[in-house]
């Protein structure tokens, strides 16, 4: 098999992983004997550190408690995904930029509708004034 080909499959089957791996948790399926400390880096504002979940203390600084998921079968995976599928997200980030663009794109038509209505109403309002005098 050509190597980029053995490359890509084997980050596409990381990703599949890691993402089975999040909805599990996110289900309340963890594995509590596994949990693991995730440290926050130095140089981390407070404010973010506290948003992020690193709210813990000890002497290697913040951090929060990563759960593991349970380690599942693809049979097991594919019954719980039936009754409770996974969410579609975004991961690519690609694509997150590109709805972040599309989004600003949209506020900046909502203003510029709103300046235009506005600038209408306006010189409508003047041209009574001046119609009237």
């Amino acid at each position: 098999m050509n190597p980029q080909v053995a490359e890509f499959i084997e980050k596409q089957k990381e990703k599949v992983i890691k993402r089975k791996e999040a909805h599990l948790r996110k289900l309340g399926l963890i594995d509590s004997e596994k949990s693991e400390k995730q440290y926050a880096s130095a140089n981390l504002p407070a404010w973010e550190r506290e948003q992020k979940g690193y709210v813990n203390y000890d002497e290697n600084g913040y951090y929060r408690v990563v759960n593991q998921a349970l380690n599942v079968t693809d049979e097991e995976y594919a019954e719980i995904c039936k009754y409770c599928p996974p969410e579609k997200t975004i991961t690519d980030a690609f694509e997150k930029k590109m709805l972040e663009q599309v989004d600003i794109l949209r506020k900046m038509m909502k203003f510029f509708v709103i300046l235009t209505i506005i600038s209408l109403v306006i010189s409508f309002i003047a041209g009574l004034v001046v119609a009237l005098d």
